[in-house]
C-alpha cells in the first residue's frame, strides 16, 4: 500500500509540474506538457484508488 501511495503522490507532483511548464513561457515544452499532465493525473488517480482498495480489504 505504501508504494502505491508514494506513486500517487509522485505522479500528482509531476502533473502539477507539467501544468506549471505548460503555463510557462517556453512554447516548445508546453505542447508535450499539456499531453503529460492528464496522463500523470490518471496515474495518480489509479494509484490512489488502488491504495484505497488495498487498505479497505486489509482493514475492512
Amino acid at each position: 500500500m505504501i508504494p502505491l501511495c508514494f506513486m500517487a503522490v509522485i505522479a500528482a507532483l509531476g502533473g502539477l509540474a507539467a501544468v506549471g511548464l505548460a503555463l510557462g513561457p517556453m512554447a516548445a515544452i508546453a505542447s508535450s506538457a499539456l499531453v503529460a499532465a492528464p496522463a500523470l493525473g490518471a496515474v495518480s488517480l489509479a494509484s490512489g484508488l488502488a491504495a484505497a482498495v488495498v487498505a479497505l480489504r486489509r482493514y475492512g
